[in-house]
C-alpha cells in the first residue's frame, strides 16, 4: 500500500479500536495514528464535521474515503489486505458466515451490554462524577455479564477458536471486550472453563499482549481530562 495511505482515529481504551489496531499489526499496514481523548474530542464539532459525524470510534481514511464501525472497518481491512487470509477466509463460506454472525452478536448484543455495565460499574463513579451502584444493582448487572460471558463458553466449546482452528477477526473483537471486563471489573472466568481455556489461550498472542498495556495506559490518562463539560 501507499506509505500513510491509512488514517486512524481512535483510542486504546476502546475495545473496538483495539481490535483496528491490532488487524494493522498483525497485516504489517503501515498507518496515521491519530489518538483522541472520548467525549472530549468525539464530542467536538471539529470531530463531528471532519472525521465521523456520530462522534465515535474508531475511524480510519483510506484514499481520501472515510469510514466507520468496527466491524465493517475490519472486515474491509482484511479483504483489502489480508491476501494469506490470517484473519478472514475469503472461500470457505460457511467459516465466513459464522464469524460474520459472531460478529453481529457482539455489536448488537454483547459490546452494548459489557460497555455499558463496565461504564455503570466503574467508569462513571471513578471518572465522570456518577454514584456508585447499589450492591443489588451490582449483583444484577453481573448476572447480566455471566448469562452473556455463557453463551460465548458455548462457543468456545466447539473449537480451539470461536469459528474453527484457526484465529479470526471474531476472536479479536471477542477477546478484546472479555479483556476490559476482567481488567475493569476483576471478572473471574472459573464459571466457564471453555470461555477461560480461550481466553488464557488469546492472551498468548504478542500484538494483544502490547494492547492490552495500551489500553491500561489510555484508562489511566483519562484522570487528567475534563471531563465535566462533556454529557
Amino acid at each position: 500500500i501507499t506509505k500513510m495511505s491509512i488514517k486512524y482515529w481512535g483510542f486504546y481504551a476502546s475495545q473496538p479500536c483495539r481490535t483496528i489496531i491490532y488487524i494493522f499489526r498483525r497485516l504489517g499496514i503501515e498507518y496515521e495514528h491519530n489518538e483522541i481523548r472520548p467525549r472530549i474530542d468525539t464530542r467536538s464539532e471539529e470531530f463531528k464535521q471532519t472525521v465521523n459525524k456520530y462522534g465515535k470510534c474508531p475511524v480510519i481514511e483510506h484514499d481520501g474515503v472515510k469510514m466507520i464501525e468496527s466491524n465493517a472497518i475490519a472486515k474491509y481491512l482484511c479483504e483489502v489486505f489480508d491476501t494469506d487470509e490470517v484473519l478472514l477466509p475469503k472461500a470457505d463460506y460457511k467459516t465466513r458466515q459464522k464469524i460474520d454472525a459472531l460478529l453481529d452478536i457482539h455489536g448488537h448484543t454483547l459490546k452494548p451490554l459489557f460497555a455499558a455495565s463496565y461504564f455503570e460499574l466503574k467508569l462513571n463513579a471513578l471518572y465522570f462524577g456518577g454514584k456508585e451502584p447499589t450492591e443489588e444493582r451490582k449483583q444484577e448487572v453481573l448476572k447480566s455479564l455471566h448469562d452473556a460471558l455463557r453463551d460465548i463458553d458455548d462457543y468456545a466449546s466447539e473449537s480451539p477458536y470461536l469459528a474453527g482452528d484457526k484465529m479470526t477477526i471474531a476472536d479479536v473483537q471477542y477477546y478484546n471486550n472479555v479483556y476490559n471486563l476482567v481488567t475493569l471489573l476483576e471478572l473471574r472466568l472459573d464459571d466457564h472453563p471453555n470461555l477461560k481455556e480461550w481466553y488464557n489461550r488469546m492472551s498468548e498472542d504478542a500484538i494483544l499482549q502490547e494492547l492490552n498495556g495500551l489500553m491500561v495506559e489510555s484508562f489511566a490518562k483519562f484522570k487528567e481530562y475534563d471531563f465535566s463539560n462533556v454529557a
